[in-house]
């Protein structure tokens, strides 16, 4: 007994559909795992105290960390912090850009700090600002920014940091908090 053609015919392609569904979905996986392994995946966030000195004098401290979500290596090429005075518009708080109380850059020319600008895969970096100022206002804002040599620059991490004046202040303990 002979197989009609479209018997063949059907055989044939069902096979071929059956072939492109895997290759498909083949090709889905690569997209969303492999291309996604690609691209630089972090979280940032931001700590920051303050310690009164006898002499009436604030140190600042704030750390930047960078954490490395993805799966490959981030390569960074500068840091900058900068903190910054507030000031109102309206309700609304915001950094006064024209009144820099403390900038700290870091760069990965600098051969003593290397490790800092490659961040491993689930590895973190803590880029600190360390500044003595002679007063503190209630409120103001350490902006972060990073880079790295290809792609668009990251938005800057800009946080607010809160403290009551005249709260008493032990050696070991800061009146304030973080936002």
């Amino acid at each position: 007994m002979s197989v009609s053609f479209w018997t063949r015919a059907n055989t044939v392609t069902s096979v071929l559909v059956d072939v492109s569904v895997l290759f498909a979905a083949l090709a889905a996986v690569i997209k969303f795992r492999v291309l996604n392994m690609l691209g630089r995946r972090y979280r940032s966030e931001l700590a920051c105290t303050h310690h009164a000195l006898p002499a009436g004098d604030i140190v600042f401290l704030g750390d930047y960390i960078i954490h490395n979500t993805g799966d490959r290596p981030i390569l960074l090429t500068r840091v900058t912090l900068r903190l910054h005075a507030a000031r109102r518009d309206g309700a609304i708080l915001m950094a006064d850009e024209t009144q820099t109380l403390a900038e700290r850059v870091y760069s990965c020319a600098d051969s003593t700090r290397k490790g800092l600008f490659r961040i491993g895969a689930g590895e973190r970096s803590i880029f600190p600002m360390r500044c003595q100022l002679p007063k503190l206002d209630s409120v103001v804002f350490l902006s972060c920014r990073l880079s790295w040599s290809d792609g668009r620059e990251p938005a800057p991490y800009n946080g607010i940091y809160v403290h009551t004046p005249g709260t008493p202040i032990d050696d070991n303990k800061s009146a304030g908090s973080l936002t």
